[in-house]
């Protein structure tokens, strides 16, 4: 990857901090009202409406919610919410959450502005009611589409206040957290046996502009802003407030110190987090200076004195693999790494020196190799890898590609021919490349940051899930935000290839000058109409280097205007003809075909995008 690529990364990754620093900065100064609070609830009320279908809507105007604590510890409560409805709806859904030894009884629901009926039923979450809602009294017709209707709900509950030793406690949410609407405007009166010594918190803490004051014994809580989370009062109440203790809900413990306690500790780590995760969330971003010091470190390439344009007679004699793994080939691969143009172009190398024989009538005929009967002995290892590879295509002495690509539809064959291929290239790096890798390229400053990366990555991850559990959660998402950026950033320095932060030595980029230089003279065909090779055999030569490179077809196309522009097919080289007249698409398309198949196999074990198991859900109707 050359230093304008990694500029624009760098440059990129700037303007990345930028966007995040102002998301989270934004997002902690106003996502106050999307916290939870982690104190436990002995009871819940919940809500589950369904809000837009189409060109239809409703909003919840205003709740009203009064609570009767009894002097048994029974509690009565009545329920008024105001619905505005737009569009056509048939009703209504509630469900108020019961825990273990709770029960609802005596269930009585009121309509103002509509009629309706009411169905009932119990289920493992608690007790849900379905009302239907009509415009008239025969209850014939839907509720108008601008209806305006208070839904009253009214009933007792049991075992909601808990006993211990030393006081009754008595924790409620006015408010569930599983409204799919917020209520514009909240109020509660919650009325006690008497408000003498009662102790009272309001949860969640970041709901610190909700109103409260006594009135006598009645506790008034009031939000005229969106209440779109949960609502919870939790109070201690003296034991002599009750004329009887539930023995259902008595525990032989002491309540109050730990109330205290945990109410204390929640506002404490909320004030904390507060200011500690968008801190951590920081660190991680600041963080990313380390990489960014390594490349400067060891990144930045050599000074040389070669400072040529084009090359117009190849480099070296390098074989094509290597010239493939030195990195001219591509910019998303490591130096060192083949891709499948090395292989290609081995072959086409063994084709141009007669170990692989075309086989062909003329230029309408299929394309087929025939491995030649001669001494092999002065091929290289990898080169009779390849042969071999093909071998096992082989029908009659005859390797013909379009029989190779239906083979290579079945995922046995597939899977085998691929895994072949991963372990030629592999082999050729072992054996040829990694033993004088390090005369051409010094790949200490990419080994250091794929290492931050790695334990980066570890401690994002950690962070985050540390921070899972806390009170504050403006101030988690806060991190969050952070931590996915700095996760995503350790990923793709994990898998980058190492030409970020990895450096040439002076040998190593003028080899990889030269050889780029040489790849663009061959894509220049003005250049190589004006300097063209200077016979058929370097022609050929050049097409397989092309091949290794990736600007095979320019070659090609070259060749044909100007090396036989007055031929014909008889006087073609085999290289040229395997290229030009099918041979070699149709052993291109047997890597396609091998990794099509294979893909298959993988989206095969996906479940389609909605397929999963579960999901439902409940509302307006």
């Amino acid at each position: 990857m050359n230093k304008a690529n990694i500029t624009t990364l760098l440059v990129i990754g700037v303007l990345i901090l930028f966007l995040v620093f102002g998301l989270a900065g934004f997002y902690f100064l106003n996502g106050d009202n999307n916290s939870h609070t982690n104190v436990d609830s002995n009871s819940n009320n919940n809500d589950n409406i369904k809000i837009n279908d189409g060109n239809r809507d409703y909003k919840i105007s205003n709740g009203d919610i009064n609570l009767t604590i009894n002097d048994n510890g029974s509690l009565d409560v009545r329920e008024t919410y105001t619905y505005k409805f737009d569009g056509s709806y048939k009703g209504v859904k509630r469900n108020i959450p019961l825990k273990n030894e709770e029960e609802l009884n005596n269930l009585n629901v009121n309509l103002e502005g509509a009629y309706g009926t009411v169905d009932e039923s119990s289920s493992y979450n608690g007790y849900n009611i379905t009302t239907y809602l009509y415009s008239n009294e025969a209850k014939t017709e839907k509720i108008s589409s601008n209806a305006e209707v208070n839904i009253t709900y009214e009933y007792e509950m049991n075992h909601v206040v808990k006993f211990y030793n030393d006081t009754a406690e008595f924790q409620y949410k006015i408010w569930g957290d599983t409204w799919d609407k917020p209520a514009e405007r909240l109020t509660a009166h919650i009325n006690y046996p008497s408000s003498n010594n009662v102790e009272y918190w309001i949860n969640p803490y970041e709901y610190k502009d909700t109103k409260s004051k006594w009135e006598g014994n009645t506790l008034v809580i009031s939000r005229n802003q969106n209440t779109d989370k949960y609502l919870e009062i939790n109070s201690l109440i003296p034991l002599d407030t009750f004329s009887s203790i539930d023995k259902t809900t008595y525990h032989n413990n002491k309540q109050i110190d730990k109330v205290r306690h945990n109410q204390e500790n929640y506002v404490k780590n909320y004030e904390h987090d507060k200011t500690f995760l968008p801190f951590l969330g920081m660190l991680e971003l600041l963080s990313l200076i380390i990489p960014a010091g390594l490349y400067l470190r060891y990144g930045r390439e050599p000074k040389i004195e070669y400072n040529g344009i084009y090359e117009r007679e190849t480099p070296s004699k390098d074989k094509p693999a290597f010239v493939n793994g030195m990195g001219v080939s591509g910019r998303l691969k490591s130096i060192g790494d083949l891709n499948e143009n090395g292989f290609k172009s081995t072959i086409m190398d063994l084709i141009n020196r007669k170990y692989l024989i075309l086989i062909h009538k003329d230029e309408n005929d299929t394309v087929k190799l025939q491995i030649a009967d001669r001494d092999m002995s002065e091929l290289e290892s990898f080169e009779i890898e390849a042969i071999d590879l093909l071998r096992g295509f082989e029908i009659n002495g005859i390797i013909d590609f379009n029989y190779m690509e239906e083979e290579l539809q079945y995922e046995s064959m597939a899977s085998a021919y691929m895994n072949s291929l991963e372990e030629w290239k592999e082999n050729y790096k072992e054996e040829y490349i990694n033993p004088q890798l390090d005369q051409f390229f010094n790949d200490k400053g990419a080994r250091y940051i794929k290492y931050y990366g790695i334990i980066q990555l570890i401690l994002s991850i950690f962070i985050t899930v540390f921070a899972l559990f806390s009170n504050n959660k403006s101030a988690f998402y806060t991190l969050l935000i952070m931590s996915i950026i700095v996760i995503a950033i350790s990923i793709l320095l994990i898998i980058s290839p190492n030409t970020i932060g990895g450096q040439w030595t002076k040998n190593g980029r003028e080899y990889y000058q030269k050889w780029n230089n040489f790849k663009k003279y061959l894509k220049d065909f003005s250049l190589m109409k004006e300097y063209p090779p200077e016979s058929i055999t370097i022609w050929n030569e050049y097409l397989v280097y092309a091949t290794a490179l990736g600007v095979a077809d320019e070659v090609q196309k070259a060749m044909g205007d100007l090396a036989y522009s007055s031929s014909g097919y008889d006087d073609y080289s085999e290289i040229y003809i395997f290229y030009s007249f099918g041979g070699y698409y149709a052993f291109d398309r047997t890597f396609n075909t091998a990794s099509s198949t294979m893909n298959h196999i993988d989206m095969d074990s996906i479940g389609d995008i909605g397929g999963g198991s579960g999901g439902g859900g409940g509302g307006a109707f």
